[in-house]
């Protein structure tokens, strides 16, 4: 197998401060990441609501100051199925005026027989935690499933996003597409806040969520290629944790604004920055090479060795490969050669341009990988934004949840990143799945079979266990994808993968919408298909301290070699 670009790291060291600098920088592309993931918990926070009653317009009651839930809890219909826009007419007239706690009293005895029931856009919204959100202004309420077809929907622009970004970096470059997905970010953020309608809402919705997968999926793919075999583990975990800061701080930027439109608006202008970065971080070098681009290759490589310094004590030293421009004339011949293994394996010996395709008439091995990977993303995805989503219904503050959530997945990186390079990805992907989709599954038996006053507390942290695990598992799929196909077809591998996974986020929201007449299933679901996945994955091979693979035929040697060693693979 032809060692190819990552022969320069006999000379470059794998992972240096400047590698972990950049990435670091870049890494802000995955922190408006969070901000775009999580925007849905709060500018899409659908508040309760109610219709208006008497003591709404009787000026004579005015004075009582009734909050929205005394109003609510005095006249809302309590019979199952609750319908949100049904309440019990009721007749005040008997109970003192002049006196708050003596009129509850009296009104909480009143006969209740009567139920009216009001339209959507009647209905009042408990506006004491946010001022307006997409909900309460566009009245998304009376069973009104609107605001969750909005987050399936959104989804479509990730799909989109993953298919078009994985086409534009390998043919454009991954600098480029990354500051293309960035700056449509920020311009459908824009829109979005700005937008009349809610269907114009979506559609931006849809943009954003393109161009920020897009984006953070090239970033990805960056993080692997500019480093060696021994640094993939460490840069590759940096979007995790620069993404789970967006995720967390989300809460902090949703209080300082309660309306979403000014949400919205702050958003945009903490996105458009990254732009001015454009001088500051270099294309990758391997990619540069695999396109042939040799001139701008080494431009690119001379920062590097600038940068990160030269390794002259190594055996290579030896065969006179010791001056900078011996070892860049070297890594060409390198890459030429692996350029020419792949023509001598395919019909033709011009450059073949891939595409998805590709991965399933390319030899069953690398078929059957491609397929256990898009499960892997279509089941870790649909429990991850399940368990995100479904947290702001659980005890507690919307904020404090969402920031467990965020801090859950930190824990889960620190684990994977110290982990990663110990035990392997196998291991930590497999052990997380299982571990998440027990979690999820013992606390569905436990509300179904256990009856206790602390059944709910230890079901919510049961949650959060099931998205420690899936965490964990998210942030390793991406590095094991990466190493585990080809530079060919590398990215478009990756981005079949996550367009896979949008599957399982278009379905997430339905599946919660399931918990509202079987609590039950949606834990048994999610459980289900993360323990499913872990077991799946013992059938692909390990990547830990290999080389990337080149070439296709490269690839599938690799998958039917479950036990290739390191030294094997090196050769």
């Amino acid at each position: 197998m032809t060692e190819g670009f990552d022969w320069v790291f006999h000379f470059l060291p794998a992972i240096t401060k400047y590698h972990l600098l950049l990435v670091t920088l870049v890494g802000y592309v995955a922190t408006i990441g969070g901000y775009t993931a999580v925007f849905p918990v709060f500018a899409q926070y659908k508040p309760p609501a109610r219709c208006p009653t008497e003591l709404d317009l009787n000026p004579n009651l005015s004075g009582l100051n009734f909050t929205f839930n005394e109003i609510n809890d005095l006249t809302k219909v309590v019979q199952e199925p609750f319908k949100e826009c049904e309440y019990y007419e009721m007749d005040f007239s008997s109970c003192p005026e002049n006196q708050k706690d003596e009129f509850l009293q009296c009104a909480r005895n009143l006969t209740k027989d009567t139920t009216l029931s009001c339209t959507a856009d009647e209905a009042i919204f408990d506006t004491s935690q946010f001022t307006s959100t997409v909900p309460t202004e566009f009245h998304l309420a009376c069973g009104s499933q609107l605001n969750g077809l909005a987050t399936s929907l959104s989804f479509i622009g990730l799909f989109i996003g993953a298919g078009t970004g994985g086409y534009m970096s390998d043919k454009y470059g991954r600098k480029t597409t990354i500051m293309v997905g960035i700056f449509l970010n920020g311009v459908g953020f824009l829109c979005q806040a700005l937008v009349p309608s809610y269907a114009a809402f979506v559609f931006f919705r849809i943009l954003v969520q393109g161009a920020n997968q897009a984006a953070y999926l090239t970033f990805t793919v960056y993080c692997c290629e500019i480093v060696g075999p021994e640094g993939r583990a460490y840069t590759g975990m940096i979007p995790n944790f620069t993404f789970a800061i967006g995720y967390m701080i989300m809460s902090w930027f949703s209080m300082l604004f309660p309306d979403w439109r000014q949400l919205t608006l702050f958003i945009t202008a903490l996105t458009f920055p990254f732009l001015l970065t454009w001088w500051l971080w270099p294309e990758s070098p391997r990619y540069l090479y695999q396109s042939g681009k040799f001139e701008e290759a080494e431009k690119v490589m001379k920062h590097f060795f600038k940068k990160c310094g030269m390794n002259w004590g190594s055996e290579e030293a030896a065969l006179l490969v010791n001056t900078e421009a011996a070892v860049l004339e070297k890594l060409k011949e390198k890459c030429k050669s692996q350029e020419k293994e792949e023509s001598e394996n395919s019909e033709t010996s011009s450059v073949k341009t891939y595409s998805a395709i590709d991965l399933f008439r390319s030899g069953a091995p690398l078929a059957k990988t491609s397929l256990i990977i898009c499960y892997q993303f279509i089941a870790i995805t649909c429990a991850y934004y399940g368990l995100s989503f479904g947290a702001g219904s659980l005890p507690g503050s919307v904020y404090l949840n969402n920031v467990i959530n965020g801090a859950v997945e930190v824990i889960a990186y620190v684990i994977a990143f110290f982990l990663l390079n110990v035990i392997g990805r196998k291991a930590l992907l497999t052990g997380p799945l299982i571990f998440s989709g027990s979690a999820m599954i013992i606390g569905m038996l436990l509300t179904k079979f256990v009856v206790g006053a602390w059944v709910p507390e230890v079901y919510r942290w049961l949650m959060f266990a099931g998205k420690l695990g899936v965490s964990c598992a998210f942030a390793v799929i991406w590095i094991y994808a990466s190493e585990l196909f080809p530079t060919v077809v590398r990215t478009n591998a990756v981005g079949l993968g996550s367009m896979a996974g949008r599957i399982g986020g278009i379905v997430s929201p339905f599946i919660l919408e399931m918990g509202a007449s079987i609590p039950w299933l949606p834990p048994l679901i999610f459980g289900t298909v993360t323990i499913s996945a872990g077991i799946a994955l013992l059938a692909l091979p390990e990547t830990l301290g290999m080389s990337m693979l080149n070439t296709i035929p490269d690839a599938n040697e690799f998958y039917m070699k479950k036990n290739t060693k390191k030294s094997e693979i090196q050769k």
